[in-house]
């Protein structure tokens, strides 16, 4: 591999501090008869602790504060018009709802990135 793919490699999108970001929070338990189950959900976060680019805190639209861990993974929302959308969209009920899948994160942004334009 030459240089310049080894850092489009390891490019990735950049967070700011106030940026609204789709957190991915994956948990599991075990049931009385040792079944492991999994479970995910997605909601909107805005970045309160960002270094490098890296989301290291977050608060939900309910006002819960979060710390990123292993269990989680933060999607960054890139462009501006995609990032005003999704700050919108954060601020109203469906901001602070849990989503079933990424697709559903997807498509609440895209509709709002519609109606805002």
């Amino acid at each position: 591999m030459n240089t310049t793919a080894i850092k489009n490699a390891l490019s990735y999108p950049k967070a700011k501090r106030g940026d609204v970001v789709a957190v991915e929070l994956t948990s599991s338990y075990t049931t009385a008869r040792f079944k492991t189950e999994r479970s995910t959900s997605y909601y909107l976060a805005k970045a309160t602790k960002v270094s490098g680019g890296l989301v290291k805190a977050y608060r939900k639209a309910n006002g819960s504060e979060g710390i990123v861990d292993s269990r989680h993974r933060v999607m960054v929302i890139s462009g501006s018009d995609v990032q005003g959308a999704a700050r919108d969209l954060f601020d109203t009920e469906l901001g602070a709802m849990d989503f079933d899948s990424i697709d559903q994160v997807k498509d609440a942004i895209r509709s709002r990135v519609e109606a805002l334009s």
